[in-house]
This record gives C-alpha cells, structure tokens and sequence, in this order.
C-alpha cells in the first residue's frame, strides 16, 4: 500500500473496490495497477484531490461509466481512480431554438438526461453500440460514434458547446466560444469570449485535465422510428447502392450494414436470443432508420423507395426477422442490450474512418491479413455506420474470443488463429494504418503507442501543451503518452521547412 493513502481524507483502498479497475472484463489486454479510489460527492472535491495529488505526485485517473469497451481508464502508472459517477447534476437547460442545449455533469447517463428532456421533446444523440446507461459527457468528449451520425455527422466535437476542466493547478478553466455561454463559474462573464483551445483536447480521456461540465448540444425528439432493410450476400455490391441512397436523398437518420454477429448484439439478451438471431440473420444487413412524424415519415420513405429502385437495390419494410423492427426500435430510443452482449460474446473492438473509395483496399488487405494469421470468420464481426449522407463510414472489426466475461483476465487469454489475441489486436490496427483508415481517437495506450511515431511533430505538440497544462503529468499519464509525460517547449524541434 502506497505511504499517502492515509493522508487524504476518504480515499479508499480495499481490494474488492480497486478489483473492477485492474482488470477490465470488456478489454481485458491491459491490467491496471491502482492504488486507490476516490469518489467526489461535488466538483470541489475534485480540485482539492487534485492539489495533495500535485503535491505527492500521484497520477490522478477519471471515470464516469461502467462501460469502457478500449481500455481508456486503465492505469498503468498507479494513483487514484477518480469515480465521478456521483455527479449527476443537470444544472441547465436552454430552450431557445438557437441555443438548445444542457449543462451536465460526468455522471449523467443518457437514460436520466433523456427522461429529463422528455417533457421538453428534446433529446441527446445516443451514441452507436453504447449502452444508455453510459455517461453522456465521456462519450461526447471521447468522441464516440452517434448512431445518428448519417444524418447529422461525424464530428462529435460539435455536439459540446462548451466545457469546464479541473486541470493540475488545482483551478476550473472554462472552455468555450464566442456568443455561447462559457463552461466558467456563474458570474464569470459568462456570455463573453472564451478560448476554444480545449478542442484540442477533446477525446484526450483525461490527459489534460478532468472534465467536470459540459454543455451538450440538443435536438428535438422525433415522434417514431421506422425501419427499412436490404440484405446480401457481398458486401462489396451492396455497398456502392446502399451508399448511393444515402448521397442522393436527405432520409435516414441512421444507415448501417452489419454482419450477423454484430447485429445480433443489437437485438439480444440472452446467449439463446444471440445465437437464434446470430443463425437466422443474412450474411449482410443494411438498416435505414427514419425519424419524425407520419408524414415525414411517408416522405422519406418515398424518397428512399425511389432512389433504391434506380440503383437497383432491393429495400424493404419487412425485416430479415419477423420481430426484429420492434426490438431495434427500442434500442434505437434507449439502448441496453449492446453491453449485454459481452456476457454471452466477448469481443475486442476494433474502430476506423474511412472513405467509400478506401474502404474495399482496406477491407482487402485486413481479409488478407485475417487467412494468413489463421483466424476464421466466426472470430471476427464488422459493422459500417453511413456519416453524413454517405460522405464517409465509420467501421468496427470486432474479434470474437471464447471466454466467459466472468473469467477474463489478461493471464488467461486465448490464441486466435496463429496469434495471441494482443498481438492480433495489435497487427490489426497495422494492416488498417497500411491500408489507409483513419484513427480518430487512440483510445488507450497499445493504439497511441502505433499511432504517433507516424506524426511524429504533432505527437511533440501536444506534449507541449501536456507540459504547460500538467509539468508534474499526474493526469492520467498512461493516456496517449504512455507515462512519458511532456516536454518543455524549448525541447520541441521545429521542421526546417516550417521553420523557413
């Protein structure tokens, strides 16, 4: 037991409450060695942990959901967990047409800040493949995929407005942009112009500082969803219609294609539902998502009749399953099975952009990579989700392990194919680099220690601006610099051609 942990008040240190953050059962290839818990009741809490851990040089590791599918809360450094689950204030909402939106504490998950909304008819974009149940604020600042994201796009960075950040001087810095309020303390001028700086640490996980309010971007609430459906079985012809009907008509809200295994985790909760489904559905599922009221509805749906039957793409109202438009619904509005599906298939997560003219190299060169390590198709899952109108995708392999979640630990994991299940992961991400998809958040250490030696003099930027913000690197150091913490600026090397 570390020599501080009695010098603070109520840090907590038994084995059985620092278990769930040593070794997470969804990504179990990294352990983490914490030395102890923390659980602020109000944001104050935060800064005054802060200033004993600037103190002793304790690195300081926040999280706000039970569900961390990469691996982002793991420490490898020690320190304290800071559990902000507790802090589940909503301590604003805007109702003016251009000025919707909400300020929000890390422990409000989507189900409480939806039921909250509800009376307003408004609403916070869900994320896609997270349970509802997960924290609203990590998921906007980590940059998680919307379900929605055909229809309003990718860049989560848009959906916060402003946010506050308890960074290591112990101090809330507001974060924010010219005419909307800033994520400062009441009274702090707060319709002024604020820095926007802190975009640049969106999806940083902690790095910089721990987020403690944001101000997320709303929407109105649609009256329904409808569901429509195609099926194949190749990809690569459906593909180029299915994303056709998305470029050229302004219907649905959300557009994706997913295997059988991956889908199935849509509609399941039990092991004996996933396999029915996982045994039942076609070899490729597209599903377009239609929101609003009877009549948008009927217009969108015409819409997309329309242009599907000029591309010669079969689409239909009656879906691959009798009973499977109800359950999407439902997980659509408030999703709960997807964590479920952990319990009955354990997965490793493998996420990438792209573009449509990418995507089949990219695809090609992973098929190629998956027969030479000998991993078979019942070992892997892939989904696309359409972003905005078709311009791009955002994809996800997933790789299939045959161990309960129950007994997972980094000791006992099993070989796919030829490989470890680690340095399958790891060879995955390489063939994507290879192949030309884009990383847009490494989400924990194994992903950013392959992504930054490629660009390299952002890699030295951004530890700069981890020096200036955090010198003693007690934000949670084994994020994105992998313990190294950063570097003074007088250290950065300039390019020549810059320089010039």
């Amino acid at each position: 037991m570390a020599q501080w942990v009695n010098d603070f008040e109520n840090l907590m240190t038994d084995e059985k409450v620092l278990q769930p953050f040593r070794i997470n059962k969804y990504f179990p290839l990294l352990e983490g060695n914490p030395d102890a818990l923390y659980i602020p009741e109000k944001k104050r809490d935060i800064l005054k942990l802060i200033k004993f851990a600037q103190k002793k040089k304790i690195p300081l590791i926040p999280v706000s959901s039970p569900f961390d599918f990469h691996g982002s809360t793991i420490t490898l450094q020690g320190g304290i967990i800071v559990d902000l689950r507790k802090l589940k204030g909503i301590e604003k909402v805007r109702e003016c047409f251009d000025g919707m939106s909400t300020d929000i504490e890390p422990g409000v998950t989507f189900t409480e800040l939806n039921e909250k909304l509800g009376s307003l008819n408004m609403r916070v974009l869900l994320p896609l493949r997270m349970p509802a149940e997960h924290s609203v604020l990590s998921t906007y600042y980590g940059r998680n995929p919307l379900l929605e994201a055909n229809k309003y796009g990718y860049h989560q960075d848009w959906m916060i407005l402003t946010y506050q950040m308890a960074i290591s001087k112990g101090v809330f810095v507001g974060m924010g942009s010219e005419g909307l309020e800033t994520g400062g303390e009441p009274g702090d001028y707060p319709y002024s112009p604020r820095s926007d700086l802190g975009r640049m640490f969106l999806g940083a996980l902690g790095a910089f500082g721990i987020v403690t309010r944001v101000s997320a971007k709303l929407k109105f609430k649609p009256a329904k969803y409808e569901l429509l459906y195609t099926t194949h079985d190749d990809l690569t012809s459906l593909l180029p219609k299915f994303r056709d009907i998305t470029r050229f008509t302004d219907a649905a809200q959300t557009a994706l294609v997913a295997d059988p295994k991956v889908l199935s985790s849509y509609l399941a909760k039990s092991q004996g539902i996933y396999a029915n489904f996982k045994d039942k559905l076609p070899k490729w599922t597209g599903v377009l998502a239609i929101a609003g009221d009877d009549e948008y509805i009927k217009v969108e749906k015409s819409d997309l009749f329309d242009e599907a039957s000029r591309v010669g793409l079969t689409l239909t109202e009656e879906p691959p399953i009798s009973n499977i438009s109800d359950i999407l619904q439902t997980e659509f509005q408030n999703p709960e099975n997807v964590a479920k599906s952990f319990d009955f298939a354990p997965h490793l997560r493998i996420e990438f952009y792209t573009t449509a003219g990418r995507l089949p190299r990219i695809m090609a060169k992973m098929n190629e990579f998956y027969n030479e390590s000998g991993v078979e198709d019942e070992n892997i899952g892939f989904l696309i989700n359409s972003l905005e109108m078709g311009r791009s995708y955002f994809c996800e392999y997933d790789l299939y392990y045959e161990i309960p979640r129950e007994q997972i630990d980094s000791a006992s994991l099993p070989n796919i194919g030829n490989l470890s299940l680690r340095e399958l992961y790891e060879k995955a991400y390489r063939t994507l680099f290879e192949g030309g998809a884009i990383i847009n958040i490494p989400r924990n250490g194994i992903v950013a220690q392959l992504i930054y030696p490629r660009i390299q003099e952002y890699y030295e930027m951004m530890r700069v601006l981890k020096f200036c913000l955090d010198p003693n690197n007690i934000m949670h150091p084994s994020m994105l610099f992998n313990g190294e913490g950063g570097i003074e600026p007088k250290t950065l090397q300039i390019p020549k051609e810059v320089s010039e």
